[in-house]
């Protein structure tokens, strides 16, 4: 990075912490950019600890996307939110965007997403929070949610959407991550069944990619053959980058009730070589909180054990299973305190920590309005 784009950076990232009324001297200046550079830890088992943050405001939220759009600001976007006049079910999908300020613990309302979607492709990367298409909220009758292709990005400096291309093909809660300037899509679902849940959703393998420089997809010329699809389709599954290898785990394959722990791996300076599979997860479970610390990918509470009759998730999980990405081995770190029932719902990592808003505690829906952090303890 040239002198003039260090400038720039530290210029931009010093807006947005004053956004958030963070900086007031220069002293909190260089101690904040002290913290930025060191941000970056691993961490323990031991003494870890489980905080409740802010509660998200104006209620519940489940079936949306958590994502970091710098060191000091976590989006929420989409999703469902209880609304009792609903058909169907007492929920509606939402176009809601929230940012979360770490320093401060407090919450605001940016602009709105163009239109409602629930289970939204989403990721956060330069202070920006792209979203790559979602369901939609089902119509009238809000019997079947249809994927949608519609994409747009968010610029946190000026509270503003842009529209990008269209995703392809469309789909839902697929799993997301960034490498460099370019962000990988894999995997997600069609369409949802909601009065019956049968048909069994159709889940993909594909994978697709996005440079963010040129704003535009660049799947065919960049990824060779072995790299387009995943050896098994996955939907609610997450995606970490750690050393340059892209890491999808667990989620759910056609259905709730066929929960998977499966470990795909891309080399990402090696996609010729094409998808390899690691040591599975103990537990089979999808949406389950995930995000990296160092070289090992946590994973915390989750959903799945559904029965062969619906694909409804039965079971909410309060594992948290450790992923070493250098001896390909897993470990347990326990569970959730003792108060906790379980925990679905997106999480993601910002310095050394795993943030989890939203969710939910009982299956199937009952949408959390609460933000949790897990702080893995000595590093």
């Amino acid at each position: 990075m040239t002198i003039d784009n260090r400038l720039s950076h530290a210029i931009r990232t010093t807006l947005i912490l004053k956004a958030c009324n963070l900086i007031r001297t220069e002293r909190d200046r260089r101690n904040i950019f002290e913290a930025m550079r060191t941000q970056h830890v691993d961490g323990t088992r031991d003494e870890a600890k489980w905080l409740s943050l802010a509660n998200i405001p104006g209620g519940g939220r489940q079936e949306h996307a958590a994502v970091a759009l710098n060191s000091n600001t976590i989006g929420i976007v989409g999703g469902i939110t209880p609304d009792a006049s609903a058909v169907l079910a007492p929920f509606s999908s939402t176009d809601l965007v929230q940012l979360y300020c770490i320093s401060e613990n407090t919450w605001k309302t940016a602009t709105r997403l163009p239109q409602p979607l629930n289970h939204p492709n989403a990721i956060g990367f330069d202070n920006k929070l792209y979203v790559f298409g979602g369901f939609d909220d089902g119509g009238d009758t809000r019997k079947i949610l249809h994927s949608v292709n519609a994409s747009w990005v968010y610029d946190s400096i000026s509270d503003t959407w842009n529209s990008l291309p269209p995703l392809s093909p469309p789909r839902a809660q697929a799993a997301l991550a960034t490498h460099e300037d370019k962000v990988y899509v894999v995997g997600g679902f069609t369409a949802l069944v909601v009065s019956e849940q049968l048909p069994l959703p159709a889940t993909l393998t594909h994978v697709s990619v996005f440079d963010t420089t040129t704003s535009s997809w660049i799947t065919e010329d960049f990824l060779p053959e072995p790299a387009r699809h995943i050896p098994s389709g996955v939907d609610h599954a997450r995606a970490e980058v750690v050393n340059d290898k892209l890491y999808v785990i667990g989620g759910f394959d056609h259905g709730g009730f066929n929960s998977i722990n499966h470990v795909f791996i891309l080399d990402l300076l090696d996609l010729a070589a094409g998808w390899k599979e690691g040591a599975s997860m103990p537990t089979p479970r999808a949406t389950f909180g995930a995000g990296v610390i160092g070289t090992k990918i946590m994973t915390i509470g989750g959903e799945g054990n559904a029965t062969s009759a619906a694909e409804i998730p039965l079971r909410v999980f309060n594992e948290i299973e450790v992923y070493d990405t250098i001896t390909d081995s897993w470990e347990s770190w326990g569970t959730l305190p003792a108060t906790e029932k379980g925990r679905q719902g997106p999480g993601v990592s910002v310095g050394g920590k795993i943030y989890i808003a939203g969710g939910y505690d009982t299956a199937p829906v009952g949408p959390l309005d609460r933000l949790d952090v897990y702080v893995p303890g000595k590093v």
